[in-house]
């Protein structure tokens, strides 16, 4: 697996383009603070998208998942970091917004495939 940083300036065209190539995908959503175990806020739910809020002086990204209306799973605000990270085959295995603390949020795919080999099923 590699992780590729995503520059700020690109957050909002990336998250909206990640959020199409992944709508209804299943992801878990986990936060990492410090020295604390990893905490599950979600568990294999649909994804409906990740939007990035900026202005000069702050950012925030909002997780969106759910079956049938989707609903705010988590809210970052202070966001400071966008990475996604790859297989090996080049498919988008997860997604880490790191906040101004330095807490992760990680949005991590059930099964990570290519978008082109999915037909279909999410």
């Amino acid at each position: 697996m590699s992780r590729r940083a995503i520059n700020r300036s690109e957050w909002t065209n990336f998250v909206d383009a990640f959020s199409r190539r992944h709508d209804g995908w299943l992801i878990s959503v986990a936060v990492e603070e410090g020295s604390a175990p990893r905490r599950y806020v979600t568990h294999d739910v649909p994804l409906r998208g990740v939007v990035a809020e900026l202005d000069d002086d702050a950012s925030s990204m909002m997780v969106f998942t759910g079956d049938t209306t989707p609903h705010l799973t988590h809210f970052v605000e202070h966001a400071a970091a966008l990475e996604v990270e790859e297989t090996g085959e080049g498919a988008d295995a997860a997604l880490t917004i790191t906040d101004e603390s330095g807490a992760r949020t990680i949005l991590e795919f059930r099964w990570p495939m290519r978008t082109e080999l999915v037909d279909g099923i999410a």
